[in-house]
């Protein structure tokens, strides 16, 4: 089984909206999460922050430099990706005028073509499980 682990950034207001995802094989998402919340409390020991990556300061490079070597020290991890440009959305042709409809249309699409491609390039007959992080309604209108 897979865990995907998904997260969107972008989404209020701005030209671009991305979603982006952590792909990790179960028998490494124990000992994963166990090392992330280590480093976590490490560097960031009132865990009331997020990394934000459009926002890397210098100060913080490193920090995150960490996280990235974190990931890529799991064997079977994979991030993936997708970055919509909002000009090219006709949310009132595709989705009633619905942005948060718009969005899980697009959360569906991005998740589904990556497990197609999976199943017909890698020949991954896995499971999958989405965890998906907490948001708030912050689709504009």
């Amino acid at each position: 089984m897979k865990y995907i682990y998904i997260d969107e950034s972008r989404i209020s207001k701005s030209r671009f909206q991305l979603f982006g995802s952590f792909w990790i094989n179960r028998d490494n998402s124990g000992d994963f999460e166990k090392e992330y919340w280590k480093l976590w409390d490490k560097e960031f020991p009132t865990r009331r922050s997020e990394l934000h990556w459009v926002k890397v300061s210098k100060g913080k490079l490193e920090t995150y430099k960490k996280f990235i070597d974190l990931f890529a020290t799991y064997p079977g991890t994979d991030f993936r990706c997708v970055l919509l440009d909002t000009r090219t959305l006709d949310y009132k042709k595709y989705h009633n005028g619905d942005k948060e409809l718009g969005f899980y249309k697009f959360l569906y699409f991005f998740i589904s073509r990556n497990i197609e491609k999976d199943f017909k390039f890698k020949g991954i007959k896995d499971k999958y499980k989405l965890i998906l992080d907490r948001r708030r309604r912050q689709i504009g209108d």
